[in-house]
C-alpha cells in the first residue's frame, strides 16, 4: 500500500489513500478517503465507486497472501448495498480471507463509515485468481 503511489501515482487506488488499521489472523481492516469526485448525481457515493473501494481493499489482501510473484485479477465480485454512503469523509473496510489456494482466493468484505462503525453500508464477496509471473 505504501508503495502504490510510487508505482501507480494518481490511479484510482492511489486516490483512495488507504491505510491499514489492523491485520489479525485472516482479517484485515483498512481506512480510506472518499470525496465529491466519487459522487453520483444524487450526491451520494456512486455504487461503482463503492465497488472500486471494496475491490481495492480486497486486492491489497490478495497481494499480501498470494503464493509468489504474479498477478491476481478479480474473477467475480458480488456486492450488496445496505445504506447510502455520503461521498465525503472516511470509510472503514474489513476484509476476511475465506480460503486461499494455489490458484483461487475467496474473500468477504464489509464497509462502514468512520462516523458509524457499527452500521453496515456495503457487503461483498469476491474470488481472485493467481496468475504466476513469467
Amino acid at each position: 500500500m505504501t508503495g502504490l503511489h510510487a508505482v501507480a501515482p494518481d490511479t484510482i487506488g492511489d486516490r483512495f489513500h488507504f491505510s491499514l488499521e489492523s491485520a489479525e489472523g485472516n482479517t484485515y481492516s483498512f481506512r480510506c478517503a472518499v470525496g465529491p469526485w466519487m459522487a453520483n448525481a444524487a450526491g451520494t457515493l456512486h455504487g461503482g465507486m463503492a465497488a472500486a473501494v471494496v475491490d481495492q481493499a480486497m486486492g491489497f489482501v490478495v497481494y499480501a497472501i498470494q503464493p509468489g510473484r504474479g498477478f491476481s485479477p478479480t474473477v467475480e465480485m458480488h456486492l450488496s448495498f445496505h445504506r447510502l454512503l455520503r461521498a465525503e469523509g472516511e470509510l472503514l473496510v474489513k476484509v476476511e480471507v475465506l480460503t486461499a489456494g494455489k490458484t483461487l482466493m475467496h474473500l468477504r468484505a464489509e464497509v462502514f463509515t468512520a462516523e458509524a462503525p457499527g452500521k453496515l453500508c456495503v457487503s461483498a464477496t469476491a474470488v481472485y485468481a493467481f496468475v504466476p509471473a513469467r
